[in-house]
């Protein structure tokens, strides 16, 4: 009886809800760090655009996974002053980025460039924290930067070393999931109202 009281009692009191709230108890700069491996729409597309890199050509894959790492801290930079929501436009990158490592593609540089500079600014600009400021929403923001960068340097690293046939099959069918899953998200978020989700 108790036990149901308690939960009356706790749907009756709400707390407010934050799209990128921080762990309570953490530390502003672990809850960075944490951020990415958090977000399930973040971290698809960082294995993705880590397995993409290892399928490049290895003399370019250090001067991409440059343009990737200085576009995301521009992008972390930018949520001082602007924060906006892009949940379905990172699905959609993952969507494409996804679809490139099934195929196996090998893109120019400035292309792949492009898409990985872009990449790596929208998910610093959906990065931002609804309720820190000052040194703390700093610190959330540098602890974000390294996990980013951390996870798509290993995932490329680990990726870069496949050889057997199998192996690289593997990578592309991990490509084909991550398309798969980005492409669900994106019907659920299109079919289904705002509303419902509240």
């Amino acid at each position: 009886m108790r036990l149901k009281i308690m939960a009356v009692l706790a749907l009756l009191a709400p707390v407010p809800a934050f799209a990128h709230s921080p762990i309570e108890g953490v530390g502003s700069f672990y809850n960075g760090l944490l951020h990415p491996v958090l977000v399930p729409s973040h971290l698809l597309l960082l294995i993705a655009v880590g397995i993409f890199l290892s399928q490049q050509l290895s003399e370019k894959r250090l001067v991409s996974f440059g343009m990737f790492s200085a576009m995301t801290l521009i992008g972390l930079a930018l949520t001082h002053f602007y924060a906006p929501s892009l949940a379905n436009y990172l699905l959609a990158f993952s969507l494409i980025t996804g679809g490139l490592v099934a195929a196996n593609l090998v893109l120019p540089l400035w292309i792949a460039n492009l898409l990985l500079g872009s990449t790596g600014l929208m998910l610093g600009l959906d990065s931002s924290q609804d309720t820190l400021f000052d040194l703390d929403k700093w610190l959330i923001l540098i602890g974000n930067a390294i996990s980013m960068n951390f996870i798509v340097l290993n995932v490329m690293l680990v990726a870069s070393r496949v050889r057997l046939h199998w192996q690289k099959i593997g990578l592309r069918i991990i490509g084909s999931w991550v398309t798969t899953i980005a492409l669900l998200m994106l019907a659920f978020s299109a079919f289904v109202p705002p509303e419902a989700l509240s």
